[in-house]
């Protein structure tokens, strides 16, 4: 049996603190993050008139769809050429800044053929919100199947505007989610996409992820085996702590919780396990992607056993002025049953919700939903969200909010992916500690009756059996997958030359990294990735490579 102590668990809470503190999550779990924006030099948003229903031909409702554009390239070469490409960027599970019509891999590789960059939002995100809010009766136009004929109908119609014709091949790029429907806008829609990119694409959809945790495990252990084994230990003690009130006592003084932790309320319990699983799970997941936390601070801190230093460094990162400047919304509304933040309680400083990975994709969390916590400032949380009816009353709220996704993810996950990553067995980080029947509650708690387990189970199977799951069935396909990404679980990791698709397996790369455009700090594994997948898209893209024409006719000329 592994020994724990009380002062590891202390530690590996301090930890969690420190995350929160400097974790600025993303609207669950999807693609990389947008290249920057420079200050007041951004791209311009532009609105298409998309269709409501692309099923029901007696409805003829239309709403606005935003979406980015580049055309610096394009625009230059177009009189002179006419077969430039169209270089498409799917937009997720939140709301889109335009930032990738300037940047990342895609922009690397199309710039080489003019292309013209597009980057288009995802119906009910943003500000691309079809409805007058988000009520369960309007969420009914929320799923994959409408928002890939949104594609389609918004490729017919930038060709018109930008004056293309069918020379003017299509190379659709999305990474998560949205690579998962850059995939299967090329399986359902193939005379309209002649290539598609998917990054860290889950494509078979599940309702009990229990790979998730497994593979954070294996990530840890991959850095480091000690650091793996120690957080799961913890993990351990705290599922033997949430069985008796005494147990739940330390768990909530320990961690500073917002609600007194109880037997007589399993869910409280479980919000507050979900809450650890998202943080550390989004961690792992995107390791390496950006300037939060990374996994080398997660074992550092956990083989650093000085309580005191610890805390200290708490406290500095409280101060810090460097802290991202975002705002708070959707909080917690906890009564006064509330933990007291001493300093041995460890306040956190989350300002938001964590995401549940597609979760959430997704999450956030990735998915990852967010979790919540009662706010004292901008920055800082007096403690750590474990309120279930709270979480709830707030999935509930049907108000549009540009910058929340929370809502719209958990629809599309009760209705088509699942994705809900429990830990429910002993062969994972996190141990026993979250039943996958806290998530199927919150589906019917959230959205009514008719969310059972055997419909939510029913409505995951005919996801893989539309799109095929992993027996994808399409050419001209590249899917990408990181090795410490918890999603490449549900994903493809192997080519198939009978079916004509490729896959780049990326060694010691997280979530999307590759979508990024190359930095001198990227591992070899990922610079390597890279690079093969270059080749892969130049052998498929069939018109000309203006930067390989250019360096050869510069060659011919020093000859």
């Amino acid at each position: 049996m592994k020994i724990i102590s009380l002062s590891l668990v202390v530690l590996v809470s301090v930890q969690l603190q420190e995350i929160l503190a400097v974790f600025i999550p993303r609207t669950r779990e999807r693609e990389a993050p947008e290249p920057m924006i420079p200050a007041g030099d951004g791209p311009k948003a532009h609105w298409f008139n998309q269709k409501l229903d692309h099923f029901d031909q007696s409805n003829n409702k239309t709403w606005k769809q935003r979406y980015y554009y580049n055309d610096d390239y394009y625009k230059v070469q177009r009189p002179a050429y006419d077969q430039l490409p169209m270089f498409l960027m799917i937009g997720g599970e939140a709301g889109i800044q335009g930032g990738w019509v300037n940047g990342g891999f895609w922009w690397e590789v199309g710039r080489d053929y003019r292309a013209l960059f597009i980057y288009v939002e995802h119906r009910f995100y943003g500000k691309s919100q079809p409805t007058d809010d988000m009520s369960d009766e309007n969420l009914k136009y929320l799923s994959s199947k409408q928002a890939l004929a949104d594609l389609d109908y918004f490729i017919d119609g930038m060709k018109k505007k930008f004056k293309m014709t069918d020379k003017n091949k299509v190379v659709v790029f999305g990474g998560s989610y949205s690579g998962a429907l850059a995939a299967w806008v090329r399986l359902k829609y193939p005379e309209q996409v002649f290539i598609a990119h998917a990054s860290s694409a889950p494509v078979e959809a599940i309702v009990d992820f229990t790979g998730y945790n497994k593979v954070s495990y294996q990530s840890l252990a991959a850095w480091d085996p000690q650091c793996a084994s120690t957080v799961q230990s913890v993990a351990e003690k705290q599922a033997e702590w949430m069985q008796t009130d005494e147990g739940l006592e330390k768990l909530s003084q320990t961690f500073g919780t917002c609600l007194k932790l109880t037997t007589s309320e399993p869910l409280n319990v479980q919000s507050f396990f979900q809450f650890q699983v998202a943080v550390i799970g989004n961690i792992i997941q995107y390791n390496g992607t950006g300037d939060a936390q990374n996994i080398p601070d997660i074992c550092n801190a956990v083989a650093d056993a000085n309580v005191t230093m610890m805390l200290s460094k708490v406290c500095r990162i409280g101060t810090s002025s460097q802290r991202p400047n975002q705002s708070i919304s959707h909080l917690h509304r906890e009564s006064s049953t509330t933990v007291p933040a001493t300093p041995k309680t460890f306040p956190t400083f989350a300002t938001q919700w964590l995401t549940r990975p597609m979760t959430m994709m997704l999450s956030q969390s990735l998915p990852n939903r967010y979790l919540k916590s009662t706010a004292k400032s901008k920055y800082q949380a007096t403690c750590t969200g474990s309120r279930y009816t709270a979480n709830v009353a707030s999935e509930k709220n049907v108000t549009f909010n540009e910058k929340e996704g929370s809502r719209q993810w958990l629809w599309q996950t009760c209705s088509e992916f699942g994705f809900f990553m429990s830990a429910d067995d002993e062969d994972n980080l996190f141990a026993k500690t979250l039943p996958l029947s806290y998530y199927l509650t919150e589906c019917k708690d959230v959205f009514g009756d008719t969310f059972t387990p055997e419909y939510i189970q029913q409505q995951v199977d005919a996801t893989n059996e539309y799109y095929g799951g992993k027996d994808y069935k399409e050419s001209q396909t590249l899917f990408t997958q990181g090795s410490i990404d918890q999603w490449h679980d549900r994903g493809i990791t192997e080519s198939n030359d009978q079916q004509g698709y490729e896959a780049v397996y990326i060694d010691n790369a997280s979530h999307c990294q590759d979508q990024n455009g190359k930095s001198d700090s990227d591992p070899p594994g990922l610079t390597e990735g890279r690079k093969k997948m270059r080749e892969i898209l130049q052998g498929w893209i069939t018109s000309l490579n203006f930067q390989q024409y250019i360096e050869q006719q510069q060659q011919q000329q020093n000859q």
